[in-house]
């Protein structure tokens, strides 16, 4: 995806913020030095942040995901959670750079992995559910445009995949 090409009301996946709208391009003017910005607006986190054009190649972005895409997230979530042996630490790491790869199979792994399937399990893990939660806020808001529904029709469809006890 070339970033220095896009137009206003083109969207995108970053990873951490998730699906962005770009606005617009505008001339900022900082210490007394003017540079062109990409505006986009991030729905996951409601900010608009300004890329420096000059710096648009670092930044990694995405297309949206097609649909054959989401349906293999779909997959994943209905599928067993692996029975990994890890220490707590290991697998905070492992959940955060899932969380913040911006690859969309990484994403439907940490919600399988992280989904707190009782009340029990809520009470005793404030970290894991809230990676949890952020995890299906970044899947919500791209298949709220993959599939054009609502954002809460979005959770729902993905907590309705999940297993239930």
């Amino acid at each position: 995806m070339h970033l220095k090409n896009l137009k206003p009301n083109d969207l995108l996946v970053m990873p951490y913020f998730g699906v962005g709208q770009c606005k617009d391009w505008q001339v900022i003017e900082i210490d007394g030095c003017k540079s062109e910005f990409l505006s986009i607006y991030f729905y996951t986190s409601k900010v608009t942040i300004h890329f420096p054009k000059e710096k648009m190649d670092r930044v990694k972005a995405r297309a949206l995901a097609s649909l054959a895409e989401i349906e293999e997230c779909f997959e994943i979530l209905k599928s067993p959670k692996p029975n990994l042996r890890q220490n707590w630490m290991d697998k905070l790491k492992s959940y955060y750079q899932k969380l913040n790869s911006g690859d969309l199979q990484k994403l439907a792994d940490l919600i399988r992995d992280t989904h707190i399937e009782s009340k029990i399990q809520h009470d005793q893990s404030y970290t894991k559910s809230e990676i949890n939660d952020t995890a299906i806020d970044l899947l919500a808001y791209e298949l709220m445009f993959v599939q054009n529904i609502s954002y809460e029709q979005a959770r729902d469809k993905i907590r309705d995949s999940l297993p239930h006890s």
